[in-house]
C-alpha cells in the first residue's frame, strides 16, 4: 500500500491536478490501509468487502458469487458519509454488488478482520474439532483486541441490506473453505498471516492484551511459507 500510494498519488491529472485530490477507495483487508492512503490522498473511502472469489492462478481469478457479486460496506476514512460515498455504492449497486454507504466502516473493516484471521486455520492439518476450536480461540482473542483498541466490530444484524439469499456457487473449482490464505500459499505467493493476525497481535501489544493464539498461529504459518510447505502438510496440534 505505501509503494501504491507513493507511485499513484503525484501523477498528473487532465482538469483536476494530481491523483491525490482523487476520492481513494480502499478494499484491502485489516485496519491499515486508510491510514497509509491519507498521508498522501486527501479524500480517503474505507470500504469492507466480502466476495466468494479464487485467485491460485496467476492472472486468472474466478468469482461465483449469486445472485450479487459481493457485499460491501462502504464510508468515508476516518468516519462519516458523503455525497462521493452515496456515489460510489451506488455505481457498485449498478455492478452487480449488495452495497451500503456506513459512517462507521471502520467497524466493518474490524468485523471482517475478525473473520480473516480465521483463515490461518486452513493451512493446517487437524480435526474438525480442533480446527473449530482453533478458528474460535483465534475470533474470540481478535474481538477481545479490537473492543480494546476502540473498534467495537460490527454485528451482521446492523446491516441495512438483505444478505440472505446471497451465496456462492461450488463451480470452477471454488470449494468449501479454501480462502485467500489458502489460496496465497496453494499458488506460492506471499503470506497475509503477518499483515492480518500480525494486526491484531501489534494491537494487543499496543493495548495490553494478551495474544497467544494469534501470535502462534503468525509464527506457524512464517515457517510453513519459510520452509516452502503447503497447506495441510503441518498438523494443528503442533502448534498448540
Amino acid at each position: 500500500m505505501e509503494a501504491t500510494t507513493n507511485f499513484w498519488a503525484w501523477h498528473d491529472v487532465d482538469g483536476t491536478g494530481v491523483a491525490s485530490e482523487l476520492p481513494l477507495v480502499t478494499f484491502q483487508n485489516g485496519l491499515s490501509a486508510e491510514d497509509i492512503a491519507l498521508r498522501r490522498f486527501t479524500h480517503v473511502y474505507a470500504a469492507s468487502i466480502r466476495i466468494p472469489a479464487r485467485y491460485t492462478v496467476t492472472g486468472e481469478v474466478v468469482v461465483r458469487g449469486g445472485p450479487n457479486i459481493g457485499v460491501v460496506a462502504l464510508g468515508r476514512y476516518p468516519h462519516g458519509a458523503d455525497e462521493t460515498a452515496s456515489a460510489i455504492v451506488s455505481d457498485l449497486r449498478r455492478a452487480g454488488y449488495l452495497a451500503e454507504v456506513r459512517s462507521d466502516t471502520l467497524r466493518w473493516k474490524a468485523a471482517k478482520l475478525k473473520h480473516n484471521v480465521t483463515n490461518a486455520v486452513e493451512l493446517f492439518a487437524g480435526t474438525q474439532e480442533a480446527r473449530k476450536k482453533a478458528a474460535t480461540d483465534l475470533a474470540d482473542e481478535a474481538h477481545a483486541v479490537l473492543v480494546a483498541a476502540g473498534y467495537d466490530p460490527a454485528a451482521p444484524s446492523e446491516s441495512t441490506i438483505d444478505i440472505s439469499s446471497w451465496q456462492a456457487a461450488l463451480a470452477d473449482g471454488l470449494e468449501p473453505g479454501q480462502q485467500s490464505t489458502w489460496q496465497s500459499f496453494a499458488r506460492g505467493a506471499s503470506s497475509e498471516v503477518g499483515y492480518l493476525n500480525g494486526e491484531i497481535v501489534r494491537l494487543g501489544r499496543l493495548h495490553g492484551v494478551a495474544t497467544p493464539v494469534n501470535a502462534a498461529f503468525q509464527k506457524a504459518a512464517a515457517r510453513l511459507a519459510r520452509d516452502g510447505g503447503k497447506p495441510g502438510t503441518v498438523d494443528i496440534a503442533a502448534i498448540r
